[in-house]
Formats: structure tokens, C-alpha cells, sequence
């Protein structure tokens, strides 16, 4: 129980807590400036909170297929905000046709994800079949988010936003160790979800 306890506050209690954390940094951001990209980010942090209770709570006995395919789809909520506050930082507000596409894409994969883990019509969290996790289109997504806030950085000469497209960047990797855990082992995966 104690390895448990102790894995869980590697993997879980403590992003939980920095994700709470950054939750609340910008909800003061978005209430001091009321700017719409600060709103897109505490969205963004609020289902990234949403995503560790979920996590723990399958984590300690309740593998259920619902909190499974839900904490893929905030996870995939996470990336979306961060795309769209891209978006809104260049004030392009609304929603375009890629939104639809790329929510398309993460039900998709949510699904996929759940689908390798069914064997003989019996939802499993250990093992599964070989499949693309969601962690990497959300690294994607990242990646291209990364990309996005660079361009700004350049065009405002700004080194807050050079600042989040270097630290998008680090981030993508490390949410792809999920993929590779099979290969290098659990503590692979276990070190960066907590490095990320």
C-alpha cells in the first residue's frame, strides 16, 4: 500500500497540484486583464485538473471505461485550449473549421484508446493492444501550438511568448513517454508524467 501511496504521489498528486496551481494563476490573470487567450488557458488548466482526479480515481481501484474515454477527451481539452488561445492572443475570435477537426480527431483517438484496451468485450487498463495513445496528438497539437506563440514572439518581440513556445516544446516529449513506457519500462512513463 505504501509503494502505492508512493507511486501515486509521483504520478498524480503532484501535476494534480501544479495543475491547480497554474488554474489559479490564470483565473487572477484572466480577472486582473480580462484578456480571452488567459480565459482559453485557465479552461485549459481546469480540465487538466479535472484529468488527475480522474486519473486517481482510477488509479486507486475504479478502472471504469467512462472515466477512462472522459480523461482522454480533458486531456485532448487541454491542448484545444492552449490551440485556440493561439488564436485569440492574434484576436481571431470564433471558431473555424479546424476546431471541428481537431475535436473529430481527439474523440477518435479516445475511442481508439479505449478500444485497445477492450478483450473479449471486458474493458482492461493493464495491457491492451498496441495502439497510438492520445499523448501524442496532444504532443502534436503541442508542437504546433509551440510553433504558433514563436511566430508571435517574433512578430511582437516578445520573450513571454518565446518563453511558452520553448516550454510547449518540452513539454510534448515529455507527454510521449506514455507511448513508450511498453519499451523502457513503467518508470520511463511514471518519470515524465512527472517531469511534464
Amino acid at each position: 500500500l505504501q509503494e502505492r501511496m508512493s507511486v501515486s504521489i509521483g504520478i498524480i498528486i503532484v501535476p494534480g497540484i501544479f495543475a491547480l496551481l497554474l488554474f489559479l494563476v490564470f483565473t487572477y490573470l484572466y480577472q486582473q486583464s480580462r484578456e480571452p487567450y488567459f480565459r482559453a488557458w485557465q479552461l485549459g488548466w481546469a480540465a487538466y485538473c479535472l484529468y488527475y482526479a480522474l486519473q486517481a480515481w482510477s488509479y486507486f481501484g475504479h478502472q471504469e471505461a467512462v472515466s477512462f474515454i472522459l480523461s482522454k477527451l480533458l486531456l485532448a481539452g487541454v491542448a484545444l485550449a492552449i490551440y485556440h488561445s493561439t488564436r485569440l492572443v492574434q484576436e481571431q475570435h470564433g471558431y473555424h473549421w479546424s476546431d471541428l477537426v481537431l475535436v473529430t480527431a481527439a474523440t477518435g483517438l479516445a475511442v481508439h484508446n479505449y478500444a485497445a484496451h477492450v478483450e473479449g468485450g471486458v474493458f482492461q487498463l493493464q495491457g491492451g493492444h498496441p495502439h497510438v495513445e492520445m499523448e501524442v496528438g496532444v504532443a502534436g497539437l503541442l508542437l504546433f501550438c509551440a510553433f504558433r506563440f514563436w511566430q508571435i514572439a517574433r512578430q511582437r518581440d516578445s520573450l513571454g511568448f518565446r518563453l511558452l513556445a520553448v516550454s510547449l516544446v518540452l513539454w510534448a516529449p515529455l507527454l510521449m513517454t506514455r507511448q513508450f513506457a511498453a519499451f523502457f519500462g513503467n518508470s520511463f512513463g511514471v518519470m515524465g508524467n512527472f517531469l511534464g
